[in-house]
């Protein structure tokens, strides 16, 4: 999914300048090159005028006219997309699951994923810190691992100078993870689920033995009341992300088999990264093993199984029983324990708030929305500051050779140029390059609800000064976009 951009604004990066994607500016050349064509081909110059008009006028409306939220052009390639997926059946998934069976040595059977999500080749590495299930994305040539970790303090109850300090120590995070060791993929995954504030208050009043001595139910009584109860349970996941490379088959080479070499060294780089992740207060709740990261994953597709719930669940049956990506606004999945389907629709952050908080593209994960069952996701590659330096110089170039040279400027461009111009600085100074993506996901029983979910999370987004957009017939593989699998970018090495 090519919906990428370099921090602090989203921003086309084509051969030439950064006002149109490579593909338009591939379009708009061939373009002019047919009307060179016609102009030399076509006998008379009132049908040359008539049929080179013709060619810029639909090529200006297919690129720059907007066409449905977006342009004609990039609507084209989704929808080829699309039907070549619903033609071929790939948009209805149907788990084999019952039917796979375990091989001799007792591994179960691989099970072939949704439609949107490459194949995985699993693998368990030991660490210090317990058990971690780590994947092989065949088709990304990347590992991947999932911590599940909680932060330390409440970022938006800080005052200033803690803040300052809070995002120091997050950029020192960063920066380390980029020039040190393999990691070169982070996603920050928050999981929301509503729950019941008073439920604990009601199961206890239903089962209360009435023949507790009273001293003990006083003591249980005032410390329910000292306890705070929340009514959405928020889990904050990072998934790190490994470039498969030939230095680290040549280390993987020392141990017994590649499968044990690549599970060995991905766990001594997350070892390496839980230790780091103190300096930016953030504290390792576990590591994900196979059963919890099925149990997490399960939970994406069925708001009604609880994460911790892990018992009975591995590879193979943590697909739901059924994905169905044929309506162009949502995906509706059943799972084997719910009979009742979901359905879930998933947004891109097409602009981030650009602001001078340098890690304010976290600002998705902060969203506070009642009662609504969401995944907020932030991709982001990590590179040396030299390379992302002489990135942000380019930038910085083309953002100065662009701009308007009449008295009335764009207020948004004059923005997009400053901050280009303090992104080169921050970068100059040492900071961490990073190109993201963000994606969220809303998920409702049924699909009026699913549309109130949807009016009321793109308000909240709005007010949070981001903009989404909703991704109308690509559901199918933007859902697995917020999966822990470091997807939603494009691989770049």
């Amino acid at each position: 999914m090519a919906r990428s951009f370099v921090y602090p604004r989203p921003r086309p990066r084509g051969l030439v300048g950064r006002r149109l994607e490579q593909h338009e500016q591939i379009f708009v050349g061939l373009a002019g090159l047919l009307v060179l064509v016609l102009l030399v081909s076509v006998p008379t110059w009132p049908l040359k005028l008539l049929t080179a008009c013709t060619v810029a006028l639909f090529t200006s409306w297919a690129v720059w006219m907007p066409y449905k939220g977006r342009t004609y052009l990039r609507w084209w390639e989704i929808r080829r997309t699309y039907k070549r997926a619903l033609r071929h059946g790939d948009l209805l998934y149907r788990s084999r699951a019952p039917r796979a069976g375990r091989r001799m040595s007792g591994q179960p059977r691989p099970v072939p994923t949704p439609a949107g999500i490459p194949e995985l080749e699993w693998m368990s590495a030991p660490t210090a810190f317990g058990e971690l299930a780590v994947l092989l994305q065949t088709t990304e040539r990347m590992f991947v691992a999932t911590l599940e970790v909680e932060a330390e303090r409440d970022f938006g109850g800080l005052d200033e100078p803690e803040r300052e300090s809070l995002i120091a120590a997050f950029e020192h995070l960063l920066r380390t993870t980029a020039e040190s060791g393999r990691i070169r993929r982070l996603q920050w995954t928050l999981r929301v689920v509503p729950t019941d504030p008073t439920g604990h208050e009601r199961d206890v009043a239903e089962r209360r033995d009435r023949t507790t001595p009273d001293w003990l139910r006083d003591s249980y009584d005032q410390l329910q009341q000292r306890v705070a109860i929340s009514a959405e349970d928020r889990r904050l996941f990072v998934t790190l992300g490994i470039p498969y490379s030939q230095a680290l088959v040549a280390e993987a080479r020392n141990f017994n088999s590649l499968a044990e070499g690549f599970a060995r060294v991905v766990g001594a780089e997350a070892e390496t990264f839980i230790r780091s992740l103190p300096l930016s207060q953030l504290r390792l709740v576990r590591t994900l093993d196979e059963a919890t990261l099925c149990s997490l994953v399960h939970s994406l597709y069925d708001p009604t199984h609880q994460i911790d719930d892990s018992l009975g669940l591995n590879r193979q049956n943590l697909w739901p029983a059924e994905v169905d990506g044929r309506n162009p606004r949502h995906i509706k999945t059943r799972t084997w324990s719910n009979p009742h389907p979901w359905f879930s629709a998933t947004a891109w952050f097409r602009e981030l708030p650009a602001t001078a908080v340098r890690v304010n593209f976290l600002a998705p994960l902060l969203l506070w929305i009642d009662h609504t069952i969401r995944t907020v996701t932030i991709v982001m590659d990590l590179e040396e500051s030299e390379r992302a330096l002489s990135r942000a110089l380019s930038d910085l170039t083309n953002e100065i050779g662009q701009g308007p040279t009449g008295m009335v400027q764009n207020p948004r461009e004059k923005a997009a140029r400053s901050h280009a111009a303090q992104t080169v600085e921050e970068l100059g100074e040492g900071y961490a390059g990073i190109t993201l993506t963000g994606y969220v996901t809303v998920s409702a029983p049924s699909e009026k609800e699913l549309a109130q979910v949807k009016d009321t999370v793109r308000g909240a987004i709005i007010k949070s000064r981001m903009r989404p957009e909703w991704l109308e017939t690509e559901h199918w593989r933007a859902f697995a976009a917020t999966l822990p699998l470091a997807l939603g970018l494009i691989r770049s090495r």
